[in-house]
């Protein structure tokens, strides 16, 4: 059952690791953790960031010198860019988890339309917060453009959903990813892409599958080599309810790493239903678990990459004793002159929401502090 909380958001300090990512799909196996996904709703996956007892005290990290940090509160009123100054626009893309726990995280007036094997289908009756949020992301992003009035104030905009989705009817099958905007939207008012931004994030409205965010990552690598580097900013902003279920972490790192090879930064917004991280790394936990047992009985192994024991793979994935989770490895630093290691973890940023509600304005602050530059 979902709790029912005030709406929030913060912006804590996680820690930093290395990572990469496989996705589940078509097989018994994706069956069984389809099934587990379903049965167990918002509370199966853990997010990497939240303000559970195994973590330190949450602060705001110190930005670099030409960044500010992203506030809390509601979004600043007025022109981003003070009198006199020119905005630049960005190319940013939204990577949005649709994973089947979203049906109980995001899925205003959710409904069950079918079954397949124990797996409840849901769909949702109205916009879902992931949809509100990008789409007020894109009023923001075109808001800059009509008021400076210059190309270079246009930003390019593009979505991808991980993880993707076939459909027939009632019958859905996973994919590893999909951009839904056919590459890049502008965000120039008059070439009228919101109605085509609308109808690409209809996708939020059936969650399904499971957390492939190495696909996720490989897509936005295809994205971002195809633009070229002309002073907009490049960012990611990574939406997600919990922990990732990548086979193999240090592939996703490998491509997290090629992502920001190309000057792209990531900011991952958690969110977290009202549970603490420990309690998702715990339902988490037991979910892999149940998976790995499944391969072992056919003589394989559900995690791959060179990790001596399944335990070995956890604490890459999860982030377990005092080691950065995944999503915490991909999402940037704020500090580039940070070196990680053992003595000195760097920081990153991540957001946290209890309630998929306050996804707009977080977004909406996020391209007013961290995406729209001036000069």
């Amino acid at each position: 059952m979902k709790m029912s909380r005030m709406p929030a958001y913060i912006l804590s300090n996680v820690n930093s690791n290395k990572t990469y990512s496989a996705s589940v799909k078509g097989s018994v196996l994706g069956s069984l953790m389809v099934f587990v996904m379903s049965c167990s709703g918002a509370n199966f996956k853990g997010s990497s960031s939240s303000g559970g007892s195994d973590q330190a005290p949450q602060s705001t990290p110190t930005p670099a010198p030409s960044e500010t940090p992203i506030p809390t509160g509601a979004p600043p009123e007025g022109p981003i860019c003070q009198d006199g100054q020119q905005a630049i626009g960005s190319n940013i893309t939204f990577m949005i988890d649709n994973s089947s726990s979203n049906g109980a995280t995001d899925c205003p007036a959710g409904k069950r339309i079918g079954q397949v094997g124990d797996v409840n289908l849901m769909e949702c009756g109205s916009e879902t917060g992931r949809e509100k949020a990008v789409l007020s992301a894109f009023d923001v992003l075109a808001e800059v453009a009509t008021k400076d009035g210059r190309e270079a104030a246009v930003s390019n905009l593009s979505v991808i959903q991980f993880p993707g989705q076939i459909t027939t009817g009632n019958a859905r099958q996973e994919v590893n990813a999909q951009t839904m905007t056919n590459g890049w939207l502008r965000s120039n008012p008059a070439e009228s892409n919101r109605t085509q931004l609308s109808a690409a994030m209809q996708f939020t409205r059936k969650p399904y599958g499971s957390t492939p965010i190495g696909a996720a990552i490989d897509s936005g690598v295809s994205l971002f080599s195809q633009v070229p580097t002309d002073g907009r900013s490049r960012v990611v902003v990574l939406v997600t309810d919990g922990e990732p279920t990548d086979a193999n972490p240090a592939d996703v790192s490998a491509k997290a790493d090629q992502l920001k090879a190309l000057g792209v930064e990531v900011i991952s917004v958690f969110v977290t239903n009202g549970q603490t991280r420990q309690q998702r790394i715990a339902t988490h936990e037991s979910m892999l678990r149940g998976w790995e047992d499944f391969q072992v009985k056919n003589r394989s192994h559900y995690y791959k990459g060179s990790y001596a024991s399944f335990d070995e793979y956890l604490n890459s994935l999860l982030g377990k004793n005092g080691q950065a989770s995944l999503i915490q490895s991909v999402t940037s630093k704020t500090d580039i002159t940070c070196t990680d290691n053992q003595g000195s973890i760097c920081q990153r940023y991540s957001v946290e929401v209890a309630d998929a509600s306050a996804l707009s304005n977080v977004f909406k602050q996020i391209i007013r502090s961290k995406v729209i530059k001036c000069k």
